[in-house]
């Protein structure tokens, strides 16, 4: 990603609630059942998590009011090129590396990717939240920041290449029901239900369609 893509992304990223902070404390609360979910207890416990691509890091800042030692890096801000440059982190530094709607902007992940797993320590794990294109490629490149797409399948695959196993890859839906995340074609139901997320701000008729998903978020662990 060049950069001034790099400097531009960010302005494509929905805000669904009354401001990023609190859609980062929604993140945060979806992040946190999933890993109980996957009987992970980092989000129960003082780690250091690294955030890739955090803008104007209201998820470090919530993840830090909630006992987390986080830090945040972003391209633009900090002139990295994630195709290209290295982290400045030593070997095995954090539990957790979220990508929050991060990687579909990258062209060429290898490098980002070869790096996250240079700094995880083992048993770390990437959490990747980006759109899946088998449901949302009729307007995935509406954003002409979207540089490369991927589905629940293609996204596990390289994480396999790079030395990370999946251990759930799922709908991103908002403080949901577990159950939403067990049920077959689970991908499928969050596409098309009104699963109600949130009050959308002075448009209530919106709110009941808001819930639609066809976004996933994907948990590897470093092997």
């Amino acid at each position: 990603m060049d950069k001034k893509v790099l400097s531009n992304y960010q302005e494509f990223i929905p805000k669904y609630f009354e401001n990023e902070f609190e859609d980062s404390k929604r993140v945060f609360q979806t992040f946190k059942s999933l890993f109980n979910l996957l009987n992970l207890n980092y989000f129960n416990s003082k780690i250091k998590l690294l955030d890739i691509g955090s803008g104007n890091g209201s998820f470090v800042e919530v993840c830090k009011a909630n006992n987390i030692d986080a830090i945040g890096i972003d391209g633009s801000k900090q002139k990295i090129n994630f195709e290209n440059d290295k982290l400045n982190f030593k070997d095995e530094t954090f539990e957790v590396i979220t990508l929050i709607s991060v990687i579909e902007h990258i062209q060429e992940p290898s490098n980002i990717l070869r790096e996250v797993y240079r700094i995880l320590k083992k048993k770390g794990v990437i959490v990747i939240v980006t759109p899946n294109f088998k449901y949302s490629y009729k307007n995935f490149y509406d954003d002409p920041t979207h540089l490369r797409p991927y589905t629940e399948k293609s996204i596990i695959k390289l994480m396999q290449l790079y030395g990370l196993k999946n251990l759930k890859t799922v709908p991103f839906l908002v403080n949901k029901s577990l159950i939403f995340w067990k049920i077959p074609f689970s991908f499928f139901f969050a596409s098309i239900l009104p699963l109600k997320n949130h009050q959308l701000k002075k448009i209530p008729f919106f709110d009941f369609l808001k819930g639609k998903s066809t976004a996933m978020i994907s948990v590897s662990e470093k092997i």
